[in-house]
């Protein structure tokens, strides 16, 4: 009888242990889930500019729709920009929210604001826009297109540290930005939409 009672309490405190440990994990799993910027952004290069890098100008191509919203174009830019890459991606950015400067088409909502942009150890860009992006985006698959490759060329092909392109917002991952395109991935830059 004895023995019987040793055997259901060791059993018991087994169980109890499983549970506890079960419930940890699970609290740490959703905790992990919930927590936006550290699932999205896990190891950023660091956003102190380096050390020396003054600004200088630089020749930079933004991609903006051509006048029939088919292709995007590269527009020529000089920019005073620093030689750090976060610095680069900002002004960049900036710029191509302030749209272009000839006859082609903004790909961005002028009111549209950069919160941030990080920097991936392995070449991945993070770009954080404000909810204005979609809010006053036109629709269309067509301009969707256009506006996620305006701005992942324009970053991937001009910054030599990013090999892609994460579009966020209001600092989340969002599926899409007007329901065609899927951002739920980093995009490689694309060049079979632009002439």
């Amino acid at each position: 009888m004895a023995a019987n009672r040793l055997l259901f309490w060791m059993v018991a405190a087994v169980s109890l242990i499983g549970m506890v440990g079960a419930g940890y994990l699970l609290f740490v799993h959703f905790s992990e889930k919930n927590n936006s910027d550290s699932r999205l952004i896990p190891k950023m290069v660091s956003q102190k500019p380096a050390p020396g890098s003054g600004k200088s100008k630089k020749t930079v191509y933004l991609y903006f729709s051509d006048e029939k919203n088919s292709y995007l174009v590269p527009e020529e830019r000089v920019l005073f920009v620093s030689e750090d890459p976060l610095e680069m991606g900002k002004t960049i950015i900036n710029d191509l929210i302030q749209g272009p400067r000839g006859s082609l088409g903004r790909t961005i909502p002028g009111d549209a604001t950069l919160n941030a942009f990080y920097l991936s150890k392995d070449g991945t860009a993070f770009v954080d826009f404000s909810d204005i992006i979609r809010e006053k985006h036109p629709g269309g698959s067509q301009t969707e297109l256009l506006t996620v490759y305006s701005i992942v060329n324009s970053i991937a092909l001009n910054i030599p540290q990013v090999q892609r392109v994460k579009i966020l917002i209001e600092g989340r991952e969002a599926l899409t930005l007007a329901g065609h395109i899927d951002l739920t991935s980093p995009l490689p830059a694309d060049m079979i939409i632009v002439r």
